[in-house]
């Protein structure tokens, strides 16, 4: 999910030098992520504390920061404060779209729909030009199970910007919900040109040749998925299922296996699964003991309905 990041003024030369602790904080906190690997989180967040608690910050950039530290807690999947950060961005700026859009996309993930939804209505109302937030809000829709809705958001995210790859894919997941399999082929289709190298759309691309029973087509899409993202344990199990309809078994299991080595925490999932479908007795435990992979064996063997 695309996040929207504050708005950053930047300061060259000499100013910056100048900079009293708070603010110097405040800069470093809006301008660092964790991705690249400068600080940890606990030093990150105490930067940012440091100048949210200073009270020497202009208020434009208190709420940039609390912005800041709020994605740096999203990040961590502290939802709830991350929540509150924003919170107390829109109560000190109402008219900050960015907090509002931001906020959303923790409720969201959060699982609390309903409040995203209305926090992406205010993004909107605000920035009705914001592509990200007619996409995130799609993504929500779609959570609760509207296509429909999902589908007209992606479709305002797209005209607002044609090249936004992420949203030709969500709107490919909401048509293929939808019944739509051609259409949603044609939105991966313009993902994959927008960005080669996206391993979702072609993981997406090849579900949807995969129900249209097109196992060949699907693996090539796995396929492509998997090189680019070795350790993507999704593109080994969708591949193994292509495969086992295939009748290619052997194959088959060791893309499973290795969805298990790489993912350990989906094997109690299957387990379950597997006794769903009638090929396993055992405890949903996530131990792949002899009686779970014998019954994933049965399972391959059955082509992997």
């Amino acid at each position: 999910m695309r996040r929207l990041l504050p708005t950053l003024v930047v300061l060259v030369g000499p100013a910056t030098a100048a900079l009293a602790q708070p603010q110097r904080d405040a800069e470093i906190c809006q301008t660092t992520r964790l991705a690249d690997r400068v600080l940890t989180f606990e030093g990150l967040v105490f930067i940012c504390t440091r100048a949210i608690e200073s009270g020497e910050l202009e208020p434009e950039s208190l709420v940039r920061t609390l912005n800041s530290r709020g994605l740096v807690y999203d990040g961590q999947g502290q939802f709830d404060l991350a929540i509150a950060d924003y919170g107390r961005a829109i109560r000190l700026s109402p008219g900050d779209a960015a907090a509002y859009l931001n906020r959303a996309d923790s409720l969201l993930q959060k699982g609390d729909v309903e409040a995203a939804i209305a926090d992406y209505d205010e993004a909107i109302r605000l920035a009705p030009r914001l592509a990200v937030a007619f996409n995130n809000r799609g993504n929500a829709f779609a959570l609760r199970g509207d296509p429909g809705r999902a589908i007209a958001d992606y479709d305002q995210a797209i005209r607002l910007d044609p090249a936004y790859a992420e949203a030709y894919i969500n709107r490919g997941a909401a048509r293929c919900d939808a019944g739509d399999a051609e259409a949603a082929l044609h939105d991966y289709d313009e993902a994959l040109r927008l960005n080669p190298g996206s391993v979702q759309a072609f993981n997406n691309r090849g579900n949807v040749y995969a129900e249209l029973g097109r196992h060949a087509r699907a693996i090539e899409d796995y396929d492509r998925a998997i090189t680019l993202q070795p350790d993507f344990g999704y593109g080994y199990y969708n591949r193994g299922r292509a495969l086992s309809a295939l009748g290619r078994g052997d194959e088959a299991m060791a893309d499973f296996l290795t969805q298990w080595l790489l993912a350990p925490g989906e094997i109690a999932a299957d387990q379950r699964a597997l006794a769903d479908k009638g090929f396993y007795q055992g405890p949903v435990d996530g131990v792949a003991d002899a009686a779970t992979v014998r019954a994933l064996e049965a399972w391959v063997g059955a082509g992997a309905p």
